[in-house]
């Protein structure tokens, strides 16, 4: 197997303060308007603005930390969901993040996202290999093991989950991808945690992948029910 490729390349494309996204783009504070809705935080190892977007398309305020940020932080903030996002590079240099997203994981509803996907199987105990040539383009067909139904996705990533390494039992494999089997998306039996390796937030034609946003909203919105807000409790900056 070829030798991995060891930096830690999130430090080079996370933002270096933490921002709001509001429906006018970066902020540094939240808008008024959005009080009320539940909170994601999102950590940075490269995402894409239009994560954003669609995070808040399905509801939430965001709150964007750079990637070093620790878990503790983040869970002062008392959100409602942590996003783990997109980003360059070999996941296994992260140690800080792969840390950070199992403390988290076990705390709130989770979401990975391409390298955050990576970084939750590392986290739960499984390995990441490096893919020949990566799954690059804009009409990557990816099946939903549970219905059946083929997906058009848009990916570009250069390393995967083994499925075989992931605790057994603990995940179900929802998503693999059409083209060569890999593991394209999961979600935890026992947590309300769940990851696609592709980008949901892309538009390669239809919406297939949306539905990632919707399936966190959900997860989101089952824990606000059974963990009620204080009455009284104050707007989080």
């Amino acid at each position: 197997m070829p030798p991995r490729w060891s930096r830690a390349l999130a430090d080079l494309v996370t933002c270096t303060e933490r921002y709001w996204w509001t429906a006018a783009g970066p902020a540094e504070s939240s808008d008024p308007n959005d009080d009320g809705r539940p909170l994601a935080v999102v950590y940075d190892f490269g995402v894409k603005y239009n994560i954003l977007r669609r995070l808040r398309a399905a509801g939430f305020r965001v709150w964007v930390a750079p990637a070093r940020t620790s878990a503790r932080e983040v869970l002062a903030m008392e959100p409602d969901g942590v996003v783990l996002s997109n980003g360059p590079g070999d996941p296994e240099p992260l140690d800080f993040a792969i840390q950070a997203a199992r403390t988290v994981a076990e705390s709130v509803p989770t979401l990975g996202i391409c390298l955050g996907h990576q970084l939750l199987g590392l986290a739960f105990g499984g390995r990441t290999g490096k893919l020949k040539f990566g799954h690059r383009g804009i009409n990557h067909p990816v099946i939903d093991r549970r219905s059946g139904v083929v997906e058009v996705t848009s990916q570009n990533h250069g390393f995967f989950v083994d499925i075989g390494s992931l605790p057994q039992g603990e995940f179900e494999v929802t998503h693999v991808s059409g083209n060569d089997q890999t593991l394209e998306g999961m979600v935890h039996r026992g947590l309300p945690v769940l990851s696609c390796q592709y980008h949901p937030e892309a538009s390669p034609g239809p919406h297939d992948a949306r539905p990632w946003f919707r399936a966190f909203a959900e997860r989101v919105a089952e824990r606000r029910k059974a963990t009620p807000v204080p009455v009284g409790a104050g707007r989080r900056e």
